[in-house]
């Protein structure tokens, strides 16, 4: 899972740190995300978004995510900018 780019089919709530305070946001659909560092043994992963690093349940990305190529990732998130 770690490296690999998902485009949101729905929104994701995730949690993000701003001030040393987690706070709530959610990334829209149609995003696209990638997964950072190790998954392995827990409930969330480290994502990358337009820049941004925040954290979603994996199983909300299995569910509302479909995995698509790094070269297609890269073409999506700059259309998208």
């Amino acid at each position: 899972m770690s490296g690999q780019s998902y485009k949101l089919n729905q929104p994701i709530v995730s949690i993000t740190i701003v001030d040393q305070q987690r706070i709530l946001a959610t990334v829209p659909r149609h995003a696209i995300v990638t997964v950072e560092g190790r998954v392995e043994g827990t409930h969330l992963v480290n994502v990358e978004w337009k820049g941004k690093r925040a954290m979603i349940f994996k199983r909300d990305l299995r569910e509302r995510g479909s995995l698509v190529d790094g070269a297609v990732a890269l073409k999506l998130s700059r259309e998208r900018q």
